[in-house]
Order: C-alpha cells, then sequence, then structure tokens
C-alpha cells in the first residue's frame, strides 16, 4: 500500500497546524511538517529567490527523511497553497516512488475567519486583509468547512476522510 503524503492547505489563520495537531495525535506512523516553522527567519524577504529556492528545497529534504522511515506511513503537511499546481511540485520533491497525495483544503466563513484571526493575536494588516476563502475553494480538492467545528471534530472528519481513501 502507498504511503500518504497529506497536503492541509486553507488560509492564513483558518486552523490548519491546530486542526493538525490533533489529527497527529490519532495518527499512528506519521509525520508532520507545518511549513510555518520553514518560514522563520528574520528577517523574512518575500521578494528573495534565494530564500525561496532553499525554503522549498528544505521541505523536500525533510519530506523525503520522512517518507524513508519504514515506520511512517503517512506525512501531514501544513502550508497556504493557492495554486493546484504546487501539489504536484510538492509531490515531486519527494525522493520516493510509492507515494499518494490527498490534498484537503479547510475553509470557514468570513466572519469565523476574521475571529480566529484576532484570537490568534494576528496583526491588525492579517485581520483587515483576511483572505478570499473562494481562492481555495477553486482548488478542485476535498475542502472541508471549519466554521462551526472544533479542531477535534475538523479533525475527526478530515481522519476518516484520509481512511476511507483506503477502501
Amino acid at each position: 500500500m502507498p504511503k500518504k503524503l497529506v497536503i492541509i492547505t486553507g488560509p492564513a489563520g483558518v486552523g490548519k497546524s491546530t486542526m493538525v495537531r490533533e489529527l497527529f495525535r490519532m495518527m499512528d506512523g506519521c509525520a508532520w511538517l507545518d511549513a510555518d516553522w520553514c518560514w522563520m527567519l528574520n528577517p523574512w524577504h518575500s521578494q528573495s529567490v534565494e530564500q525561496r529556492e532553499r525554503l522549498i528545497d528544505s521541505f523536500g529534504q525533510i519530506l523525503t527523511t520522512y517518507f524513508r522511515d519504514e515506520h511512517t506511513h503517512t506525512v501531514l503537511f501544513s502550508w497556504v497553497i493557492r495554486d493546484a499546481l504546487l501539489f504536484q511540485v510538492i509531490r515531486d520533491m519527494v525522493e520516493c516512488d510509492d507515494i499518494r497525495v490527498l490534498p484537503i483544503v479547510l475553509i470557514c466563513d468570513t466572519e469565523e475567519h476574521q475571529r480566529r484571526l484576532v484570537r490568534d493575536m494576528r496583526s491588525e494588516a492579517s485581520v483587515n486583509r483576511h483572505e478570499d476563502m473562494h481562492v481555495f475553494k477553486q482548488l478542485g480538492v476535498w475542502t472541508l468547512d471549519t466554521t462551526d467545528l472544533t479542531p477535534l471534530q475538523t479533525a475527526q472528519d478530515v481522519y476518516r476522510y484520509i481512511q476511507n481513501q483506503d477502501a
């Protein structure tokens, strides 16, 4: 059976990391890479091609290392992805043959998104700039509206989805 690369995406502040933390606890043989951990550069130069290339390379190296572990069967990768082409780019970075990619989008309504951004103490600019959920809905992959769900309920729904992909 192929190993699984579960890519969790959605707008910043929707609850990806919080949900994946719960999901990670539910799954044996699992590793988790949160892209936020790799973005922690000070200063971060968003226009720097060099920093972006190094970041993408590090994703590939970390994911490959996780998949080479014989006890790891599922890797959770959380990152804000606005272009469906990146799902294949990420897959191609991993130096392992038998992998199934399961992209998942988390969304919520605008009011709930703003509440989450404020609760997370995001900058005022982030709260006022909230992303349009429509961009993520157009990715054409399984999408879960988390507006009325707790992180645990969201993780349980995602877990069931992942398990159903084996059937």
